[in-house]
């Protein structure tokens, strides 16, 4: 059963997250995508630590999540150089809710 599913709550909530985004023009203003990035932080921290089992997944799902990983990795170290390191911030930290979602 899909209810189920220990993935159920973490995505039903990131869809709930991204519903009411949409109805906020995207939630691209920075005033409105923060709370549900930090939310959705909760819910995964949550739902990893309840989990009994890690979920069997392709080898190729490991490698995807080490790339997006490295990648907010990235745009957190981008910061030191950026001309503008506000806008860089502000990027990296969209990256880490990608990441999470």
């Amino acid at each position: 059963m899909v209810a189920g599913s220990p993935a159920f709550a973490p995505t039903a909530a990131a869809l709930a997250i991204a519903l009411s985004w949409s109805a906020e023009q995207g939630g691209i203003e920075p005033t409105r995508w923060p709370p549900g990035a930090l939310f959705l932080l909760a819910v995964a921290t949550v739902g990893f630590a309840a989990a009994r089992r890690p979920l069997p997944r392709p080898g190729w799902v490991g490698v995807a999540l080490v790339a997006i990983g490295a990648y907010t990795a990235w745009c957190y170290a981008s910061i030191g150089w950026a001309a503008v390191p506000a806008d860089a911030w502000t990027g990296a930290n969209t990256t880490l809710l990608y990441a999470l979602v």
